[in-house]
This record gives C-alpha cells, sequence and structure tokens, in this order.
C-alpha cells in the first residue's frame, strides 16, 4: 500500500455529521482529513434540503452553540424560513428553513477547504486498518492508498450499504446515481457479527463455569445455549412488533422503548429459567 500521508483524525463521510466532526476536530488543532466518494457531494443534503423542525431544530440549535457550522450554512443559503406550530404553545414552537441544495453544497465545501487543520479529499475508504496491538493506525482506499490516523470518524450516511427500490426491483447506489459503499458495509457487517460470536461465547463460558456450575461436555451444551439465543431474538423481535401494534407508538409516547424493556425483562426471567433446567442442567 501506498502511504500518503498521516492525520491526528480521519472523518469518513462529508453529510452533515462528517462535516461537523471534521470541523470540530480540526478547531481543536488536530491535523484532519475529510473523506468524501465525490466533491461534488460534500454537504449534498440527499433526504431533506429544509434545516429545523420541531426535533431537528433543537439539534441545529445545539451545534451552534457548539460552535458548529450546520446553522450558518443554513443562514447564508435558505430560500425561505418558516415558524412552525405558532398555534400551539412556545414550547413547541420551532424555526425551519428551506435551503438551496447548491448553494449550501458550494458553501459547506468552500467552508472545509478554507478550514485551518482540515484537508478535503476524494477517495472511497474500504478499510479501516489496525496495528499489531489492535488499535486503529489508518485508513485504506479502493486504490490502495493508505491514510494514517490515531482516530476514525465514520459518517458514511446514505452511501453505506445505500439500495435504490423501485417497485420489487432494487439496486446497489447511493444518493442521486452515485455509487454506494458496499465494501466498507460488508467489512462493518462481518465486524460486527464476529463481535456478536466473540461476546455470546463469552457469555456462554461464564453462564457454564461460574452462573450454573455445569463443568460437563461442551458439545451439547453450545447446541442448545445458541437455539435458545436465536429463539430468544426472534421472540424479542416479535413481541416488540405485537406490542407496538396495540399500543401504536404514534398514539402512546415512548411505546417502543417500554415494549423493548419489557419484552426483554420477561426473556431474560424464563432464559435464565430455561438455562437453568435445559441447557446447563446437571445429568
Amino acid at each position: 500500500m501506498d502511504h500518503l500521508g498521516s492525520y491526528e483524525v480521519v472523518v469518513i463521510g462529508a453529510g452533515h455529521a462528517g462535516i461537523e466532526a471534521a470541523c470540530a476536530a480540526a478547531k481543536l488543532g488536530a491535523k484532519t482529513a475529510l473523506f468524501t466518494m465525490t466533491l461534488d457531494g460534500v454537504g449534498n443534503l440527499p433526504c431533506n434540503p429544509s434545516i429545523g423542525g420541531t426535533a431537528k431544530g433543537h439539534l441545529v440549535r445545539e451545534i451552534d452553540a457548539l460552535g458548529g457550522v450546520m446553522g450558518i450554512a443554513a443562514d447564508a443559503t435558505f430560500l425561505q424560513s418558516r415558524m412552525l406550530n405558532l398555534g400551539k404553545g412556545p414550547a413547541v414552537h420551532s424555526l425551519r428553513v428551506q435551503t438551496d441544495r447548491r448553494k449550501y453544497r458550494a458553501y459547506m465545501k468552500h467552508l472545509l477547504e478554507k478550514t485551518e487543520n482540515l484537508e478535503l479529499k476524494q477517495a472511497e475508504i474500504v478499510a479501516i486498518e489496525l496495528d499489531e496491538e489492535h488499535r486503529v493506525c489508518g485508513v485504506r482506499t479502493h486504490l490502495g492508498a493508505f491514510y494514517g490516523a490515531k482516530a476514525v470518524v465514520i459518517a458514511t450516511g446514505t452511501h453505506l450499504g445505500g439500495r435504490i427500490f423501485v417497485g420489487e426491483a432494487s439496486y446497489a447506489s447511493g444518493p442521486d446515481g452515485e455509487h454506494a459503499a458496499c465494501e466498507l458495509s460488508q467489512r462493518l457487517l462481518a465486524a460486527t457479527v464476529t463481535a456478536r460470536i466473540v461476546s455470546s461465547f463469552v457469555n456462554y463460558m461464564l453462564n457454564r463455569t461460574a452462573v450454573f456450575g455445569n463443568q460437563g461436555s461442551m458439545k451439547s451444551t453450545v447446541f442448545r445455549y445458541y437455539l435458545l439465543c436465536t429463539l430468544q431474538m426472534l421472540c424479542s423481535y416479535g413481541g416488540v412488533y405485537l406490542l407496538c401494534r396495540v399500543f401504536p407508538p404514534a398514539v402512546y409516547a415512548g411505546a417502543e422503548i417500554i415494549s423493548k424493556l419489557a419484552v426483554d425483562f420477561c426473556l431474560f426471567l424464563l432464559s435464565f429459567q430455561i438455562q437453568r433446567e435445559w441447557v446447563f442442567k446437571k445429568r
């Protein structure tokens, strides 16, 4: 691999989150690189050119208070602004602006290019590299170039494993006809699955030795344990889905969180009994 540079912080993705992360790191004095798949897609606003509103408006103001740039760019490029919910109480009054997408992209790109300690680069990041001590040491592009980094921020947004659906047909794609970041998505998925398997095996060993004290054969208990885990995940999904059908989140505030906690608590108690009486039972 060609080593083309070293940075203290590398940010992957130049959408809302990536821009704020890169600017924050650069303003704190860290040598920063911001990678985007295309320089024309910086601050693209592919989902919605509106900034503000009842929920997002609070976040924009918090970002602005912390020195962020989203609110500044919105003020500089908006087409119209409107205060929402004026017919209700002041607690839900919220400002929303409609931005000019092209001007917003140009403004953000110019801002990033002028920010000290920040370099804007066009490349698709396909891998996050680790050193011998399993610490992040840099990133690798689709052309094989390597950039060293002490920290990596992933803010890939809609590009990560993006797909376009047209009726029953679908294909991999990013916004506005750009290609999706499929390779990085597959690597992150593989890393997540591996971490889940390792953590579940550690949990299995703790239950087998410390909780239930079963020192017998692992062959049968491993199969029963992972079968129980699979059924527990399916029941968790199904239970939350059914409760949310009975108590719709749109009607009952916090229904999803309460449903998840209730279902998982009941499954935890049931799982404990099944593990004691079947999975790790001494024979």
